[in-house]
């Protein structure tokens, strides 16, 4: 059986940060969480980046350079690249100019991308190899992200490589129940009938299978909230507007966390652009000084905008980022939230702490799907 080779990337976070990302494997079961609106950034980086110590590149390299004797030519090709990547991402990680870090970063990237593709194509079959390859991908499209580089590489079609290979997987191993929990995993939410059909279908193949069970059941609930759309909606004022900490001309001010902002005088997005709103919960969880772990549930709710609108949010949001600045969101005039980074590829626009009873005035429900 074709033995994979462990991927050790270390590259330095964005912008003025100087802790290293942990080191990134290719994980044994794909990332389940639920996806996460855009003001959930900062604690989604967290999950997914611990603070950890700087790992011993050199130990890493001599334990890499010691398997070597034991595998094959081609195997030995990616143990080199993987040394080579390691090394790289140090450089990265050391370099005080900013432009020059980026375009290591970027290369960076595109040289794990690359990796992880070919060691995909070497066992193509394979079960085990491709679903440590698809999850780390997932991954490596949150990796893009963060650093600040999905303006050069885009983390969709990161998502997307991903995705074919899951979707090989429950082809040729249509009776594995990891088959279909990688295929679920990397679905996205906003293909809800075909994530919940993935996970059914794990647990059906796997009824041991706590994992797929979990996310079945949540992803069920999830399905079944309320919504409403057209008529059903109540005309509220619902506007996306940039705004920065320097004068924007013919700009109004607005104070936010005991900080000035200038909000432009022209709306980009509003309620206009919305088709659909869903209901939905937004968790947090508060550690104390004490020791105690408080957690507690908002409701929130999601828009789903018309066709191309959420891909020009995305292109927006990015833009701003690159230039220093942000948008805020106002709801019948008053300010809901200033974001100052930009929206991810799976983002979902949405208020927290809002009950969809005051965007909606009638709500229905979507049947639940049914699984073989």
């Amino acid at each position: 059986m074709y033995r994979l080779v462990l991927l050790l990337v270390l590259v330095g976070c964005r912008g003025d940060d100087t802790h290293v990302l942990p080191k990134v494997t290719l994980t044994d079961t794909p990332s389940l969480s639920p996806k996460v609106d855009t003001k959930a950034v900062e604690a989604r980086i967290k999950d997914m980046f611990p603070a950890a110590k700087k790992p011993d590149t050199a130990a890493q390299i001599a334990k890499l350079e010691a398997s070597r004797a034991t595998l094959s030519e081609g195997e030995r090709k990616l143990i080199d690249r993987t040394i080579a990547l390691i090394r790289a991402g140090e450089r990265a990680e050391t370099e005080k100019d900013k432009p020059t870090r980026r375009a290591l970063e970027i290369q960076l990237v595109r040289d794990t991308v690359s990796l992880y593709e070919d060691m995909a194509a070497a066992a193509p079959d394979d079960l085990d190899t491709n679903a440590k390859v698809a999850s780390s991908l997932d991954l490596t499209a949150g990796q893009i992200e963060s650093l600040g580089i999905a303006d050069v590489i885009s983390p969709r079609s990161v998502k997307q490589k991903a995705r074919a290979i899951a979707e090989r997987m429950i082809k040729v191993h249509a009776t594995s129940s990891r088959a279909w929990a990688l295929h679920a995993g990397v679905t996205p939410n906003t293909e809800p009938e075909l994530r919940l059909r993935s996970f059914a279908r794990c647990v059906k193949l796997d009824p041991t299978n706590a994992t797929c069970k979990k996310y079945l059941d949540d992803g069920r609930v999830r399905y079944l909230r309320p919504y409403c759309e057209g008529a059903d909606r109540k005309p509220v004022k619902l506007e996306w507007r940039a705004v920065s900490q320097t004068p924007i001309p013919g700009g109004s001010t607005v104070e936010y966390n005991y900080e000035t902002y200038y909000v432009a005088p022209t709306v980009t997005f509003s309620w206009n652009d919305v088709v659909r709103v869903r209901s939905d919960e937004t968790r947090t969880t508060t550690h104390q000084a004490d020791g105690k772990v408080v957690e507690e549930t908002w409701p929130s709710v999601r828009f789903e905008l018309a066709p191309g609108k959420q891909d020009a949010m995305l292109a927006w949001s990015r833009a701003l980022e690159a230039r220093g600045a942000g948008y805020a969101l106002f709801l019948d005039g008053k300010l809901q939230f200033i974001e100052r980074r930009a929206q991810w590829e799976d983002s979902t626009p949405g208020i927290s702490n809002l009950k969809i009873e005051e965007v909606c005035a009638r709500t229905k429900q979507r049947p639940l799907p049914s699984f073989d």
